[in-house]
Protein backbone atom coordinates (compact mmCIF):
# COMPACT_ATOMS: atom_id res chain seq x y z
CA UNK A 1 0.00 0.00 0.00
CA UNK A 2 1.32 3.30 -1.24
CA UNK A 3 1.02 6.87 0.85
CA UNK A 4 0.39 10.41 0.45
CA UNK A 5 3.27 12.55 1.64
CA UNK A 6 3.26 16.24 2.10
CA UNK A 7 6.33 18.30 4.21
CA UNK A 8 5.97 21.92 4.79
CA UNK A 9 8.31 24.37 5.11
CA UNK A 10 8.48 27.94 5.66
CA UNK A 11 9.92 30.76 4.09
CA UNK A 12 10.94 33.60 5.65
CA UNK A 13 13.33 35.46 4.40
CA UNK A 14 15.08 36.56 0.79
CA UNK A 15 18.01 34.40 1.46
CA UNK A 16 15.71 31.38 2.08
CA UNK A 17 13.79 32.02 -1.00
CA UNK A 18 16.45 32.44 -3.57
CA UNK A 19 17.65 29.37 -2.33
CA UNK A 20 14.07 27.27 -2.88
CA UNK A 21 13.85 29.11 -6.33
CA UNK A 22 17.53 28.10 -6.95
CA UNK A 23 17.33 24.35 -6.02
CA UNK A 24 13.97 23.89 -7.82
CA UNK A 25 14.86 25.21 -11.17
CA UNK A 26 18.65 23.40 -10.67
CA UNK A 27 20.00 26.78 -11.06
CA UNK A 28 23.03 24.82 -9.69
CA UNK A 29 23.96 21.55 -9.59
CA UNK A 30 22.08 18.93 -6.99
CA UNK A 31 24.07 15.95 -5.89
CA UNK A 32 20.80 13.84 -6.14
CA UNK A 33 19.30 14.53 -9.42
CA UNK A 34 20.43 12.54 -12.29
CA UNK A 35 21.41 14.53 -15.74
CA UNK A 36 20.52 11.43 -17.85
CA UNK A 37 17.09 11.01 -16.33
CA UNK A 38 14.41 10.07 -19.16
CA UNK A 39 11.50 12.79 -18.06
CA UNK A 40 12.35 15.87 -17.08
CA UNK A 41 11.00 18.40 -14.85
CA UNK A 42 7.86 20.90 -15.45
CA UNK A 43 6.75 24.02 -13.42
CA UNK A 44 3.14 24.48 -14.41
CA UNK A 45 2.41 27.81 -12.85
CA UNK A 46 5.82 30.32 -12.25
CA UNK A 47 6.95 29.29 -15.84
CA UNK A 48 9.21 32.50 -16.13
CA UNK A 49 11.05 30.76 -12.99
CA UNK A 50 11.36 33.91 -11.47
CA UNK A 51 12.15 34.19 -7.64
CA UNK A 52 9.50 32.83 -4.74
CA UNK A 53 10.25 36.06 -2.70
CA UNK A 54 9.38 38.60 -5.47
CA UNK A 55 6.19 37.16 -6.62
CA UNK A 56 5.19 36.12 -3.23
CA UNK A 57 5.99 39.98 -2.59
CA UNK A 58 3.47 40.83 -5.94
CA UNK A 59 0.79 38.93 -4.49
CA UNK A 60 0.49 40.33 -1.14
CA UNK A 61 0.81 43.97 -2.83
CA UNK A 62 -2.08 42.81 -5.22
CA UNK A 63 -3.87 41.79 -2.15
CA UNK A 64 -3.48 44.91 -0.36
CA UNK A 65 -1.74 43.34 2.52
CA UNK A 66 0.98 45.46 4.33
CA UNK A 67 2.88 42.67 6.19
CA UNK A 68 2.80 43.47 10.31
CA UNK A 69 6.24 42.14 10.50
CA UNK A 70 9.67 42.28 8.96
CA UNK A 71 10.48 38.33 9.68
CA UNK A 72 6.65 37.27 8.29
CA UNK A 73 6.51 34.40 6.62
CA UNK A 74 6.46 35.25 2.39
CA UNK A 75 5.78 31.95 1.57
CA UNK A 76 5.13 28.09 2.10
CA UNK A 77 6.66 25.35 0.33
CA UNK A 78 5.25 22.02 0.22
CA UNK A 79 7.21 18.71 -1.05
CA UNK A 80 4.42 16.22 -2.23
CA UNK A 81 4.93 12.99 -3.15
CA UNK A 82 3.97 9.43 -2.24
CA UNK A 83 5.95 6.31 -1.04
CA UNK A 84 8.10 4.52 -3.55
CA UNK A 85 6.06 1.83 -4.71
CA UNK A 86 3.28 4.41 -6.05
CA UNK A 87 5.60 5.25 -9.08
CA UNK A 88 5.52 2.76 -11.89
CA UNK A 89 9.21 2.03 -13.12
CA UNK A 90 10.37 0.58 -16.64
CA UNK A 91 13.11 -2.33 -16.61
CA UNK A 92 15.94 0.01 -16.34
CA UNK A 93 14.40 1.25 -12.90
CA UNK A 94 13.12 4.78 -14.23
CA UNK A 95 9.84 5.99 -13.38
CA UNK A 96 7.22 6.40 -16.02
CA UNK A 97 6.31 10.42 -16.73
CA UNK A 98 3.91 11.99 -14.36
CA UNK A 99 3.37 14.93 -16.06
CA UNK A 100 -0.22 14.03 -17.61
CA UNK A 101 -0.85 12.41 -14.61
CA UNK A 102 -4.25 11.91 -12.50
CA UNK A 103 -2.19 12.19 -9.39
CA UNK A 104 -0.75 15.44 -10.94
CA UNK A 105 -3.68 16.99 -11.79
CA UNK A 106 -5.48 16.40 -8.37
CA UNK A 107 -3.16 17.77 -6.61
CA UNK A 108 -2.94 20.84 -8.08
CA UNK A 109 -6.88 21.07 -7.52
CA UNK A 110 -6.59 20.28 -3.84
CA UNK A 111 -3.98 22.89 -3.52
CA UNK A 112 -5.48 25.47 -5.18
CA UNK A 113 -9.44 24.56 -3.23
CA UNK A 114 -7.58 24.75 -0.14
CA UNK A 115 -5.11 27.96 -0.28
CA UNK A 116 -6.57 29.70 -3.77
CA UNK A 117 -5.32 29.70 -7.36
CA UNK A 118 -3.61 33.39 -7.12
CA UNK A 119 -1.63 32.05 -3.30
CA UNK A 120 -0.36 28.96 -5.69
CA UNK A 121 2.97 30.74 -7.05
CA UNK A 122 4.82 27.96 -7.81
CA UNK A 123 4.10 24.20 -8.35
CA UNK A 124 6.67 22.07 -10.57
CA UNK A 125 6.69 18.42 -10.93
CA UNK A 126 10.75 17.12 -10.29
CA UNK A 127 11.37 13.87 -12.08
CA UNK A 128 15.05 13.76 -12.16
CA UNK A 129 15.86 12.06 -8.57
CA UNK A 130 15.08 8.72 -7.26
CA UNK A 131 11.00 9.59 -7.00
CA UNK A 132 8.96 11.95 -8.31
CA UNK A 133 7.66 14.92 -6.18
CA UNK A 134 5.87 17.97 -6.81
CA UNK A 135 7.35 21.18 -5.48
CA UNK A 136 4.80 23.77 -4.40
CA UNK A 137 5.06 27.20 -3.00
CA UNK A 138 1.83 29.35 -1.72
CA UNK A 139 1.90 32.40 -0.57
CA UNK A 140 -0.52 31.85 3.49
CA UNK A 141 -3.07 34.44 2.12
CA UNK A 142 -6.31 33.54 4.72
CA UNK A 143 -10.03 33.25 3.70
CA UNK A 144 -10.48 37.09 5.05
CA UNK A 145 -7.14 38.31 3.52
CA UNK A 146 -4.44 38.20 6.14
CA UNK A 147 -1.30 36.91 5.74
CA UNK A 148 -0.98 34.28 8.30
CA UNK A 149 1.23 31.38 8.09
CA UNK A 150 0.70 30.78 11.58
CA UNK A 151 -3.24 30.67 10.81
CA UNK A 152 -2.88 28.38 7.88
CA UNK A 153 0.58 26.06 8.79
CA UNK A 154 -0.24 25.16 12.54
CA UNK A 155 0.46 21.60 13.72
CA UNK A 156 -3.53 21.04 13.30
CA UNK A 157 -4.27 22.57 10.10
CA UNK A 158 -1.06 20.79 8.84
CA UNK A 159 -2.11 17.11 10.46
CA UNK A 160 -5.41 17.92 8.85
CA UNK A 161 -4.21 18.70 5.51
CA UNK A 162 -1.78 15.43 5.37
CA UNK A 163 -4.95 13.42 5.91
CA UNK A 164 -7.35 15.34 3.60
CA UNK A 165 -4.75 14.98 0.71
CA UNK A 166 -4.59 11.36 1.45
CA UNK A 167 -8.17 10.74 1.53
CA UNK A 168 -8.20 12.75 -1.98
CA UNK A 169 -5.47 10.75 -3.31
CA UNK A 170 -6.77 7.07 -2.54
CA UNK A 171 -8.07 6.26 -5.94
CA UNK A 172 -4.37 7.45 -7.02
CA UNK A 173 -2.98 4.77 -4.26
Amino acid sequence: MAYAIIKWGRIQTVVQAASATAHNYRQYEVSNADQEAPHPNIEFVNVAERDYWEVASERITEAGITPRRKDAVRCVEAFITASPEFFKCDPNGWTADYSQSNWLKDTRIFLTEKFGEKNLIAFQLHQDEKTPHIHAVIVPITPNGQLSARGLFNPATMRGYQREYAEKMKDHL
